[in-house]
């Protein structure tokens, strides 16, 4: 499933949220806020960013071994010389953060803003990393020490190759081994959208890794994509945040031979673009079911933003939408347990605003919304939210924020427990 986290039952439920970022950060009140459903937030982010345009994803990682989840981002949108290469914050376990990203050595390359995804590719016990960033190769990292990286370009595709903005990292084929997942991002010939689909980099255990490009998903691009098991065969499958609205095949079916077969989508609606994806089994199955943020192409139709999910049941998906919205434009998803009753809820990163709404899950009523609603306190959009166990009924998440102009963005933390 795609970085989701448990939070268990009677006692802590920890939340962090963490928006992409690396500007002048503050020190926030640690003001808390109950909500009348028992989740309490508390300001988590003394030492994170409170400017920038960071898109599209956050890693949640513990990058120095030292047991204490940290953050890892691309740089910002626009990044000025002194910001222009990933960002790392290493976490002190009580809300704090320092950036360490200036202490790093990086190799010369271009770097940009986009997706980061983080594993110990060579199996040495250090954390390497993997960026796909907009109109840039992808760079693909292996940490020498505490501080030194060294660049892989072997088995690694160009740009012209494959634009991509979008990237996670799981071990797709059950070897052990990590790999690496990516889809095209948006690019043009003419009037016409194209995209390179997907690609899935099959990583040896050493560092190495061999490019599997899904031809039958060429046309498909988005900024972003969800690994799970939808059918219930033990091999992972993909689901890409589509946003080529002339098809429907959101999800791919993992053969276990880094091929994958595109489900035709029967029952997904018609003329759509999806902001966001994720696989969580939200009916206790045993088997992924389809979390996403969407938005018609016409905006005059009915229900034309929101959250929807969809059950497989055979050969089609049936929707259920029993309590989310309609509206607004969401711009990513995760799923998690937030009170303890073995159900998957879900938090949504709203786009325009940046607000992080969280919807519980029961079987009879479906969703009920939390008066727990995160505002981020300043002018934002939301891009990515992503989600991490720490243990114990303890919950890491973390979301991307960006703003057009110099003022809002950067990183908000969070903590949520359920009292």
């Amino acid at each position: 499933m795609a970085s989701l986290a448990r939070i268990g039952m009677s006692g802590l439920a920890v939340l962090i949220l963490a928006v992409l970022g690396c500007v002048p950060s503050t020190r926030e009140m640690k003001v808390t806020k109950v909500g009348e459903d028992h989740l309490v937030v508390t300001p988590y982010s003394e030492g994170l960013p409170v400017e920038g345009r960071y898109r599209n994803n956050v890693c949640i990682v513990d990058m120095n071994n030292d047991g204490i989840l940290d953050l890892v981002t691309t740089p910002p949108r626009k990044a000025g010389e002194t910001e222009n290469t990933p960002r790392i914050f290493l976490g002190n376990g009580t809300g704090g953060w320092e950036n360490v990203s200036d202490r790093m050595k990086f190799p010369e390359a271009a770097f940009g803003y986009g997706s980061v995804g983080v594993g110990d590719f060579n199996e040495d016990g250090l954390q390497d990393m993997v960026l796909a960033m907009h109109y840039l190769p992808m760079c693909l990292l292996l940490r020498e020490d505490q501080w030194s990286w060294v660049r892989v370009t072997e088995g690694v595709p160009t740009m012209k190759e494959f634009p991509t903005r979008s990237v996670l990292v799981a071990d797709m084929n059950n070897d052990g081994h990590l790999d690496i997942v990516s889809v095209g991002e948006f690019t043009s010939a003419g009037n016409t959208a194209l995209g390179k689909g997907l690609m899935v980099l099959e990583g040896d255990g050493a560092g190495a890794f061999k490019a599997h490009w899904i031809l039958e998903s060429v046309g498909v691009f988005g900024d972003n994509i969800a690994v799970g098991d939808v059918n219930g065969d033990g091999i992972r499958d993909i689901a890409v945040a589509n946003r080529n609205g002339g098809r429907k095949d959101l999800v791919w079916i993992g053969k276990g031979d880094f091929q994958y077969e595109g489900d035709p989508g029967a029952g997904l609606p018609d003329d759509t673009v999806y902001d966001a994806v994720e696989l969580a089994d939200i009916d206790g199955d045993g088997a992924d079911d389809l979390v996403v943020g969407m938005m018609k192409i016409n905006s005059t139709l009915p229900e034309p933003t929101g959250i929807r999910v969809f059950y497989l049941r055979g050969a089609e998906w049936v929707r259920d939408a029993r309590g989310l919205p309609v509206t607004p434009r969401f711009g990513s998803i995760v799923c998690a347990d937030l009170n303890g009753d073995a159900l998957k809820d879900i938090l949504a990163l709203e786009f325009y605003g940046g607000a992080l709404r969280m919807f519980l899950q029961s079987k009879e009523a479906g969703w009920t919304e939390s008066a727990a609603r995160i505002e981020p306190g300043r002018p934002a959009h939301g891009y990515g939210v992503s989600a991490k166990s720490m243990g114990d009924k303890k919950l890491i998440a973390a979301a991307a924020l960006s703003m057009d102009d110099d003022e809002g963005g950067g990183i908000n933390a969070h903590l949520i427990e359920w009292k």
